[in-house]
């Protein structure tokens, strides 16, 4: 838990990454052992501890870097140490840039936007567009409601936030996050599902967006992008957005865990990469009876993604998000698994579903305690 006093303490600092994170955000989090400025916060969505950094300099930051044993993320590091971090392992997780509309003009009046009926599609095209743009994670259902809340722990009552909707024959085929506050729109993201791209349904949310700030008497609007997003770019362009020189770039490193304890409890996503009913890539006498993937953004001892068995769902899925709710230990393999499910699970129930697999090895499945 971090305490209020602390984070001002260290938005006063001259080199820190805390300029756009509220409070709410990192509070759950905790300052890194033996670290003089870091603090770290479990992303859930993508698996990762964030990292924001508070220190006088920056050739401070390296010293305690070395201290983090977790694969991790850091947002909003200068453009002239991203070198010097990549010398240490650090890859680019996404570089933004800022865009800028100075002026703000109503295209339509036909704008839809989303229920509370609409949050579990508006979650399933969020993840059908992971990663299309670096950065860009997808949603959990409940995500959507804090959105309209308070910008998902972001923005303050004084915003006004909103969820567009394009629909066609009553399905929904792409949406919107917009806010508005002190006269100026944000475009947090625009999504579409992929089976429904380039079908003009990104330029009519674009119209929509743009015509929500009009409405509410803002004067300009911004919105950031993947400097690989080329399509996105040539979106934005057409409507007026100009790139300015402010930008944001964050780096992951990825870090080989042999033990997995610390998971547990937690919510995780997970790709799954095995569907239920699939056959195994190299035997092909084994059916996967539950759904099977992988974290991204981790790397176990064997030097892939850390792998889950997901117990629960009875459909074959492209990507599940639940609670971390036991560990698979290999006494005769270095690597261990992760049980990852959204319903209370007894100990027999679990050895019964990742049976087909375990057999072949001396395991022992870890819980979480409930003492």
């Amino acid at each position: 838990m971090i305490q209020k006093e602390i984070y001002e303490h260290f938005k006063t600092r001259k080199v820190h990454s805390l300029m756009y994170i509220p409070y709410e955000h990192v509070s759950h989090g905790e300052v890194v052992k033996g670290s003089k400025g870091l603090i770290k916060v479990f992303n859930e969505t993508i698996g990762l501890q964030e990292i924001y950094f508070s220190y006088n300099t920056f050739d401070d930051i390296f010293k305690d870097l070395v201290k983090l044993e977790e694969s991790h993320l850091i947002s909003f590091v200068p453009n002239d140490k991203v070198m010097a971090l990549k010398e240490k392992g650090y890859a680019v997780y996404g570089h933004f840039k800022e865009y800028h509309l100075h002026h703000v003009n109503a295209y339509t009046k036909d704008i839809g936007f989303a229920s509370d009926e609409d949050f579990k599609r508006l979650s399933y095209i969020s993840y059908a567009c992971q990663y299309q743009t670096r950065g860009f994670v997808g949603h959990e259902p409940m995500w959507f409601q804090s959105w309209l809340d308070n910008g998902a722990g972001f923005l303050n009552k004084d915003f006004i936030t909103k969820i567009i909707v394009i629909k066609d024959q009553e399905e929904i085929k792409g949406l919107a996050l917009v806010a508005c506050y002190n006269e100026t729109l944000w475009i947090r993201e625009i999504a579409v599902d992929p089976k429904e791209q380039n079908k003009g349904y990104g330029h009519q949310l674009m119209e929509m967006a743009i015509s929500v700030g009009a409405n509410h008497h803002v004067k300009k609007a911004y919105l950031m992008a993947d400097q690989l997003n080329l399509s996105g770019h040539h979106l934005y362009t057409k409507y007026g957005f100009e790139a300015t020189e402010d930008e944001q770039i964050d780096l992951f490193k990825i870090i080989p865990q042999k033990h997995l304890d610390h998971y547990l409890g937690c919510r995780v996503f997970v790709k799954i990469d095995r569907p239920m009913h699939s056959v195994h890539p190299k035997h092909e006498d084994m059916i996967y009876p539950i759904n099977y993937g992988f974290l991204p953004f981790t790397l176990s001892m064997d030097g892939c993604e850390i792998d889950a068995y997901v117990i629960g769902p009875e459909k074959p899925l492209e990507y599940y998000s639940g609670e971390v709710v036991a560990i698979i230990k290999r006494k005769d393999d270095e690597e261990e698994k992760l049980v990852v499910s959204n319903t209370a699970l007894t100990l027999g129930e679990i050895y019964e579903n990742v049976y087909f697999t375990e057999r072949y090895f001396k395991s022992e499945i870890v819980m979480k305690s409930t003492e």
